[in-house]
């Protein structure tokens, strides 16, 4: 059984908030994001002056925001993880970047960080309910491997409505709550055990079957059908091509109806089929990208 260990944290908040800006995505409170347009014009500057690929900082940043109070700490570190020890003056920089995000979050918002456990609480037992035995579901259509013994669940005020990332090389994930929430309860649940479950994609055997940068889409994609597959099971949630469609929308896997079409192909072939997970992450890879 995988134990959930709840957390939440307004640096991370706020960062989920920059990266929801920086990906494009429409927010529920477009005042929000105008508002988080300039200190995050500043950091992307600065982190491409620096020669620091933006993507590979921010996957960094994120989960260790987590932990870290310290904003200097926090740059030092994510520099360090994302392109080696860059000295103390870019350093400087970025946790004053760093700093201007969190301020103009906070100014934009009204989130209490001081009492939310009300809603922690709720969203705990709405977990507790169902997803241990979704999990388990997932399991016997995959891996027992996909399970993972622990994990750290960072919930996220509302931005985007369906806002959510796993944390692939950190035994993390974040997840928009539910109040604001485009999500349904079980729909919400659903949406966290495919999160949790991608945090195995980076072991080897899975790992070294997709190119690094396609992992998170191609193993997203597929763990999706598995998800929905398993969710219909327990009536959470209905697989059919067009709730796939909507959840790979909303959990930022894909927007191309043409990618759907071909992971609902595959997933035809695997249940079918039930070859090792392995094998199907292969086989959905050159499915999505041997013509590409």
């Amino acid at each position: 059984m995988t134990k959930v260990n709840w957390a939440i944290s307004e640096s991370t908040s706020c960062f989920h908030a920059i990266d929801a800006l920086r990906q494009g995505n429409r927010f529920l409170d477009e005042q929000i994001a105008r508002d988080l347009h300039e200190p995050l014009t500043r950091l992307q500057s600065d982190l491409f002056d620096a020669g620091i690929d933006e993507t590979v900082f921010w996957m960094h940043l994120l989960p260790l925001s987590v932990g870290i109070g310290s904003n200097r700490q926090l740059a030092e570190l994510s520099i360090r993880k994302a392109a080696g020890d860059r000295g103390d003056f870019l350093v400087d920089i970025l946790s004053r970047r760093i700093t201007e995000c969190e301020e103009a979050y906070r100014a934009a918002v009204s989130h209490d960080f001081t009492s939310p456990m009300d809603e922690t609480a709720q969203l705990r037992e709405k977990w507790e309910a169902t997803g241990p035995t979704l999990l388990a579901a997932i399991s016997r259509l995959t891996e027992d491997r996909l399970l993972i013994p622990q994990v750290d669940v960072v919930l996220v005020p509302p931005v985007v409505g369906s806002g959510g990332a796993a944390h692939l090389y950190y035994n993390s994930v974040r997840i928009e709550s539910e109040s604001g929430s485009k999500q349904n309860d079980q729909t919400w649940v659903v949406h966290l055990a495919w999160l949790i479950v991608q945090l195995r994609l980076t072991l080897p055997d899975f790992a070294e079957q997709i190119r690094r940068e396609n992992l998170r889409r191609i193993g997203g994609l597929a763990l999706l059908a598995v998800c929905l597959s398993a969710g219909q099971g327990l009536e959470l949630i209905t697989f059919d091509a067009s709730a796939t469609v909507q959840c790979a929308r909303a959990w930022q896997v894909t927007n191309e109806v043409g990618d759907v079409e071909k992971l609902l192909e595959w997933w035809a072939a695997y249940a079918t089929n039930r070859p090792t997970f392995q094998v199907g992450l292969a086989a959905i890879d050159e499915m999505l990208n041997g013509s590409r």
